[in-house]
């Protein structure tokens, strides 16, 4: 008990260590190095797997214990280098996550080659993980997106900025109950995410976003489906009262308890006019995107308008060409002047000279 006391303390700290920004640096390039040596055992053990000499396990261990000391030594600070035991730990699991990075990126491969293999099978909802990882993308997305179309107004400005938290203000309650193992992949502490607080009517919204809209209604209706669903999400009055209760009752709370009660009323209902059609595209863009893709071919991407300006330049040229394709008619020819007309007209210039002298 007190082994495991005292590795769950290095273990802690290690990671209190990462949450500062000289501490992420160096455990993001040290993890880098570690995992790019990983991915390269992987190759070598793929492309000589008849050499039971190139197995993976065997080079990962030999890996593990030579050159994965120096690794951590040149880029760890001393305590968590001197603890052999807990380095080994680590080294183990990463690469176990190298491991499982490698088979997520052939599922991914596989899909899009076969996508019919992996269809969801059953309800096809999403996992808790899955849900907190939308909310984070989407709702997180169009709430820092939304503050750019605020500009100048501080009081919609004060309340947007109520609703987000960064990575470093993060306790221990949002780790447990809202943040994702996808979003904490890719968050190196520039993610804007939702705060706790609103964090409940992001998973409401999205909820109800995945049920008003989805590949199969794209099917059967792809000219009106994305339309009804974005316009039965913005009358929802169900939705609308949950974000003003919430609003109404966090914000003040925060960085707008100067405001009155009227204004806070207005700057919330211009933040969930902004923020909840920047959610819908964001949502419902790459179904109508995939399918596009897989129904519509290249030359019937173009609109209707394009063809027919198409259409009538082609016929004035067509009319041009065969105008300049007539022969004109030839001009007249003049009569040629021979040397016998021209002395035999002096000559006669000549004689009515003298015939009319002046």
């Amino acid at each position: 008990e007190e082994d495991d006391a005292l590795k769950s303390k290095w273990f802690s700290r290690l990671l209190n260590w990462t949450r500062q920004p000289a501490g992420r640096q160096k455990v993001d390039a040290c993890f880098r190095k570690v995992m790019a040596e990983f991915l390269h055992l992987i190759i070598l053990a793929v492309s000589k797997r008849t050499n039971p000499r190139h197995s993976f396990e065997l080079q990962a261990y030999q890996f593990l214990s030579s050159k994965f000391d120096t690794i951590i030594r040149d880029n760890m600070l001393p305590w968590i280098y001197n603890n052999q035991p807990n380095c080994y730990i680590l080294g183990m699991c990463l690469k176990k996550l190298a491991l499982r990075l490698l088979r997520d990126a052939l599922v991914e491969s596989k899909k899009k080659l076969k996508p019919d293999l992996f269809k969801r099978k059953g309800t096809g909802k999403l996992t808790d993980d899955e849900e907190k990882c939308e909310v984070s993308r989407h709702f997180g997305w169009a709430i820092f997106s939304a503050q750019k179309r605020v500009k100048g107004d501080d009081d919609a400005l004060a309340v947007l900025k109520s609703m987000t938290v960064r990575l470093d203000d993060l306790d221990k309650h949002y780790f447990a109950n809202y943040y994702s193992t996808g979003v904490s992949i890719l968050n190196s502490g520039g993610l804007t995410l939702p705060a706790g607080w609103i964090f409940e009517f992001g998973l409401t919204l999205m909820s109800k976003a995945r049920a008003e809209f989805n590949r199969e209604k794209m099917d059967r209706d792809p000219k009106n489906a994305f339309r009804i669903a974005k316009a039965n999400m913005l009358a929802d009055a169900d939705l609308k009262a949950l974000f003003r209760k919430q609003c109404t009752a966090m914000v003040p709370m925060k960085s707008t308890a100067r405001l009155s009660a009227s204004r806070l009323s207005s700057s919330i209902e211009k933040v969930y006019k902004i923020v909840l059609p920047k959610v819908l595209h964001c949502r419902y863009g790459p179904i109508v995107k995939d399918w596009k893709n897989d129904n519509v071919k290249s030359y019937e991407k173009s609109t209707l308008r394009a063809p027919l300006k198409v259409s009538e330049a082609s016929k004035k040229k067509k009319a041009k060409t065969k105008t300049t394709d007539r022969k004109a008619p030839k001009p007249p020819v003049a009569p040629k002047v021979t040397p016998e007309i021209v002395a035999e007209s002096a000559i006669i210039a000549e004689e009515k000279l003298s015939e009319n002298p002046a």
